[in-house]
């Protein structure tokens, strides 16, 4: 009780002082964490192991509820080449540098399964509080993370298998069956059956919910699975909309306690290594945060992202998060890895989850654009003055296009290869990029144009393109009051689009119901 009152005690001082300071959370309890480590308080090292495990472990179950296997529907199959890719990069490392860091190859093997299990609660939480969360690549990274997740479990309900007998090896299929059988049935039917049909009052809900999480624990731990893999299980079995949305309301309740006890556990269980292990470390980190991000930026691109998406993507995947730890934590209660090791996962872990948000912002995406090379753009054969530039032809972009286009002179700017080919083919000016990028802009000659619209979802993207054009008007798609506000100030003309959905509701109602039944077509029937 005494470790768990310092955890608990150092863990409220610095939430109250990052939340005055204004620093990230996360980082705030490491750091304290680790501060309470460093001036000896009496912890005891294995109540804190276990705490980290038992909080890792409710993560990875918020984390299947946090996101919709639907949500990323229909982009599994680039999210799986680039959960599969950065796993085998790393798996290469792992095994290939084993031997010169005197690692045991099942030892390895652990280590590359650690470091390929991304956060995907840190992940989903950066995407939310940038409102970035329902984009393109967003959605491609959501994928990979989770099919990360899922392989990275699997591989480590078979490791646990090494020197087993058949009959465990059928016992742990069968509970992989079991679970994902189990998952499914309460999905589609026993979920939305008893949480929006049955009238159940709040705390019933809340309870029906954890009964379902230990039940698939309780399973998991039956057919000797990992726990985690029972509470990853749980979570997508509540996931489906709209039980997703009545139990993410029901487990922000008590989700605050599990991540603060995981991060403050996290940097208390943090010991600075042995000069022996700072040379793995540092490769496992160079790997993590530098190769990896190297090798799944071309695949992210060939999927019709632009640079910077794919910028974006790489750097929210290179890090080790909660799952990580926990596969360190079962190889060492399974013998298959050392105390060193297991540190060595944490410094790891705690490195990249703290400098991710780092990675993947806006400033330090847009100075690696400016600064990578990249392949020369074509030019603009078609001499554009008067013109309509389009930037983005996503639904509304391509509404746009089709009543303009052979009515006024047009350029589009949409970093879809796809669409930049299709309007090509129909004598469109198109280019292919980043439209708030200057440079891209600048190949379509703003400065001529008769008006630019933009239909990006980013506000920050939409400021830039405003102030880019200069004395040029710029329509720009905006989503709240404020955010046309910001545009107003810099000169740009705002269409909000929930305007605009009320004006045509209420257009559409006077039309059929405010004149009377005879105005309606179908009132006859």
């Amino acid at each position: 009780m005494t470790t768990i009152a310092f955890l608990l005690g150092i863990a409220a001082v610095a939430m109250a002082l990052g939340s005055r300071a204004k620093l990230p959370t996360a980082s705030v309890l490491i750091a304290a964490g680790w501060l309470l480590r460093v001036w000896g308080a009496p912890l005891d090292d294995e109540i804190v192991r276990e705490t980290l495990l038992l909080s890792a472990t409710f993560l990875v179950f918020l984390v299947g509820i946090e996101v919709d296997p639907g949500h990323v529907a229909g982009r599994f199959r680039r999210a799986g080449a680039l959960a599969l890719l950065q796993m085998l990069a790393l798996g290469a490392v792992a095994l290939g540098a084993a031997p010169w860091l005197g690692i045991e190859p099942m030892h390895a093997l652990y280590l590359a399964l650690a470091f390929s299990a991304s956060s995907t609660l840190l992940v989903v939480e950066i995407l939310r509080r940038r409102g970035q969360f329902y984009e393109p690549f967003a959605r491609t990274v959501l994928g990979a993370v989770l099919l990360q997740d899922f392989l990275v479990l699997l591989a480590l309900a078979g490791l646990g298998l090494v020197d087993s007998g058949f009959d465990q090896a059928m016992t742990v299929a069968g509970g992989v069956m079991a679970l994902v059988t189990t998952g499914v049935l309460l999905s589609r039917y026993l979920a939305p059956y008893v949480l929006t049909r049955m009238n159940l009052d709040e705390e019933e809900q809340i309870l029906f919910v954890v009964a379902v999480l230990f039940a698939f624990v309780g399973l998991a731990h039956v057919c000797d699975l990992p726990l985690v893999t029972g509470a990853f299980f749980a979570g997508h079995a509540l996931a489906r909309f709209p039980v997703g949305g009545l139990v993410r309301g029901h487990v922000l309740t008590f989700s605050d306690f599990f991540i603060t006890a995981f991060f403050v556990s996290l940097g208390a269980s943090l010991v600075l290594p042995d000069p022996s292990a700072l040379l793995a470390e540092g490769l496992f980190l160079v790997v993590i945060v530098v190769v990896v991000p190297l090798i799944l930026v071309p695949l992210f691109r060939r999927g019709g992202a632009s640079l910077r998406s794919s910028l974006e993507g790489v750097g929210l995947m290179a890090q080790c998060g909660e799952l990580g730890i926990v596969v360190a934590l079962v190889g060492l209660s399974r013998g298959h890895l050392s105390e060193p090791e297991l540190g060595m996962v944490i410094v790891v872990a705690t490195v990249t989850m703290m400098f991710v948000g780092l990675f993947s912002n806006e400033r330090f995406v847009w100075g690696l654009v400016h600064r990578l090379p990249s392949r020369a753009p074509r030019a603009v054969d078609v001499p554009l003055n008067d013109h309509v530039i389009v930037i983005g032809c996503g639904e509304s972009g391509r509404v746009l296009v089709d009543e303009l286009h052979g009515k006024v002179g047009l350029a589009v700017i949409d970093d879809d290869p796809s669409v930049v080919s299709e309007l090509e083919a129909r004598g469109i000016v198109a280019v292919r990029g980043d439209g708030s990028d200057a440079a891209v802009l600048g190949r379509v000659a703003p400065e001529r144009a008769r008006v630019v619209v933009s239909t990006m979802r980013r506000l920050a993207d939409n400021l830039r393109i405003v102030r880019a054009c200069g004395r040029t008007p710029v329509l720009v798609r905006v989503f709240a009051p404020e955010e046309a506000e910001a545009v107003r100030e810099l000169g740009g003309r705002a269409v909000v689009e929930s305007e605009l959905t009320t004006r045509a509701f209420l257009g559409w109602f006077d039309e059929r119901f405010a004149r009377g039944p005879e105005a309606d077509p179908g009132s006859a029937a």
